[in-house]
């Protein structure tokens, strides 16, 4: 309510002050409540004296009465002329369509109140094309502020700012007709979105920026989208001055496209570093340890992102934290380590060197990092970031080789797995891990059963094999190791006393060059390792003999035999392939899940062979002293192709 001031007995709005200033009057816009109407100090002017006479002093005295009585006369005009009335708003004032001429503040809320509380309730139409939606001022922002309004109309009762005459004419003419108060409205931003927001559910569609997706280790682009949102600059541009007609509100909605924040370029470039990230397995090494994460396991950790960047919206790749920490224990549970001498431990009546370790702990943080860091810049191999401990071992590794007799490196045989299955992965993996460190005593015969174990154990899966056929077998794939043994014993020189071939010819035997005839097949039946088909050679020194087994790379496999020099040399003649039958006609698989036109080869076709390769050993004195042939037969094998629906009709 409005504050209101005493002035020579008769009270004016807060919104005007009249004083008077050297005989002169002014007006104008009160800035608060409590200001009050000063008057200017009385100037005393020196006259010089003289004595009137008393005729003469009448009537001065009552021209004086009389200026005065017009003056204040003039005054009380001014006033009615500007507040319109005594105590209200201006004579002929409308807010909106409500007349409030006269009315003081309180009446005039009473009258609009109604009215106000009308155009609250009136609903806002919105159309785009065939769609139609109603909803009340409130739902989509708007609402009518009736205490800005008076606020807004008791400015305008007072005039404007400027010389007397102008304004005491300005408030005049606004008398002869009506001064018009448009009515305070507001416009929440964040409800009107949010009301678009809803529209553009039904209508619209949003952009969708482009991304990656990852199958397996297969990398692909996700294209981005164009969106099609409705055109809120203009929706609000048309809404605002529709609502100060006081008429039921129609507004007619637009769409404008809406690029995506990323776009292919983007998707794109990240799906090549990607894709060289997973062409190969993360290899954490610790000089001759190593511990390989295959390209899919981090494949399955990899998460794609956006973040803002100079100002931009860009795509980016990151490794899922859970995934990583429990990747990182993992791999904790086998480089954690105290330190300890080296030592040799029977595992049933087969002796295994086990390593002497100097003591460490994995700074799990910093591989954190690595691996993050090592993502997309190509790095494949990660010094795995250690504490090791001050106190080394007591008895070193090479101090007990040294006891042994093992001194020197006779020969390494490889191999290469690279594309097995999961199955067929775990098992070569731990085969190798199984026979690592095994003993050969003086004079004694190692077998590859006996140092393995039984397959039928949980350790082992369920995998392909091909002894007498093609078909699954528990440990399928352990005779990746027992081929990469044969290939050290063989270029050794050593007495190999039990040797047998595959039934049929492995890709997985002639990668990296090797030729057929190369492989060692080993066949175990339920719980009786060692009677069944072996692979076995002879220590032939006075020495103890060491196996040491490791994965290289991810999916390299590497053996070496050390112990006492044996002073052989090895000679190979040419291996001699004879092709006994050709392959059969291929056998196609049709793969609904393939898309149109796909024809994918799984197995190449190949023809039944039969390979003898002959090795010939020397001692150190050049004495030819075994010459030892090694003949495979392997069976023919058709090629084996799956095929998509519509090729198979075709065909």
């Amino acid at each position: 309510m409005a504050t209101r001031t005493k002035l020579t007995g008769r009270a004016i709005s807060r919104q005007t002050w009249v004083a008077w200033r050297g005989g002169g009057m002014e007006t104008g816009l009160a800035g608060r409540a409590n200001e009050r109407v000063t008057r200017a100090p009385v100037r005393r002017i020196a006259l010089p004296a003289f004595r009137p006479r008393r005729s003469v002093g009448r009537l001065v005295r009552f021209a004086a009465a009389l200026a005065g009585a017009l003056v204040l006369a003039a005054l009380v005009a001014v006033v009615a002329l500007l507040d319109g009335s005594a105590n209200g708003l201006p004579a002929g004032a409308r807010i909106g369509d409500v007349a409030v001429g006269g009315l003081g503040e309180e009446a005039a809320r009473a009258r609009l109140t109604p009215r106000f509380e009308e155009l609250a309730a009136q609903p806002v139409t919105f159309t785009l094309g065939e769609q139609t939606w109603s909803a009340p001022p409130a739902e989509i922002g708007i609402s009518y502020d009736l205490e800005a309004t008076l606020d807004a109309a008791a400015s305008a009762s007072t005039g404007s700012t400027g010389s007397f005459p102008g304004r005491l004419f300005g408030t005049a003419r606004a008398e002869s007709g009506a001064v018009v108060v448009p009515l305070a409205i507001r416009l929440d931003q964040g409800a009107f979105g949010r009301f678009l927001d809803r529209l553009d559910t039904e209508v619209g569609s949003a952009p969708a920026d482009a991304s990656v997706a990852i199958s397996g280790t297969a990398v692909s682009l996700v294209p981005s989208r164009e969106g099609l949102l409705i055109d809120r600059e203009a929706a609000q541009s048309a809404l605002l001055p529709l609502l100060s007609t006081l008429e039921p509100v129609s507004v007619s909605l637009g769409q404008r496209p809406v690029p995506p924040a990323i776009g292919d370029e983007q998707g794109t470039a990240l799906a090549a570093e990607l894709e060289r990230a997973l062409a190969e397995p993360l290899i954490v090494s610790d000089g001759d340890q190593q511990w390989p994460v295959a390209a899919n396991e981090v494949a399955a950790l990899v998460r794609m992102t956006a973040i803002e960047r100079n100002g931009s919206r860009e795509l980016a790749a990151t490794l899922d934290d859970a995934g990583l920490g429990a990747l990182i224990e993992r791999l904790a549970a086998e480089i954690d380590t105290e330190s300890s001498d080296a030592w040799i431990e029977d595992r049933g009546g087969w002796s295994f060197l086990v390593p002497a370790t100097n003591g460490r702990t994995l700074r799990r943080d910093d591989l954190a990092a690595a691996f993050r860091d090592g993502l997309l810049s190509g790095v494949h191999e990660i010094p795995v970031p250690v504490d090791r401990d001050a106190d080394p071992p007591a008895v070193t590794t090479d101090q007990l080789l040294a006891d042994l007799g093992i001194t020197d490196l006779l020969a390494e045989g490889d191999s290469a797995f690279a594309g097995s299955d999961p199955g067929r992965d775990t098992n070569v993996r731990l085969a190798a891990e199984r026979v690592d460190g095994a003993l050969v005593p003086p004079g004694g015969t190692f077998s590859y059963n006996g140092a393995l174990g039984t397959l039928f154990d949980s350790g082992f899966a369920t995998a392909n094999s091909m002894i007498e056929g093609f078909a699954t077998a528990e440990g399928g794939g352990v005779c990746q190791v027992s081929t990469t043994i044969f290939r050290a014993a063989f270029r050794a020189g050593l007495p190999i006393v039990e040797w047998w071939p595959h039934s049929f010819r492995s890709p997985f035997y002639e990668q990296a060059g090797w030729s057929p005839g190369f492989d060692a097949a080993i066949v175990q039946v339920w719980q009786e390792p060692e009677a069944t088909t072996d692979f076995r050679f002879v220590n032939p020194t006075d020495s103890w003999m060491l196996v040491r087994v490791r994965v290289e790379n991810g999916s390299d496999l590497r053996v070496q035999l050390l112990g006492a020099p044996t002073g052989y040399e090895v000679g190979v003649d040419d291996p001699v392939q004879e092709v006994i039958a050709p392959a059969p006609e291929a056998v196609v698989e049709v793969d609904p899940a393939l898309p149109p036109g796909s024809v994918v080869e799984d197995r190449p076709a190949a023809d039944a062979l039969a390979v003898t390769v002959v090795r010939r050993v020397y001692d150190a004195a050049g004495n030819e002293i075994a010459v030892d042939p090694f003949v495979s037969s392997y069976g023919a094998q058709p090629a084996i192709r799956r095929v998509s629906s519509d090729v198979a009709e075709t065909s």
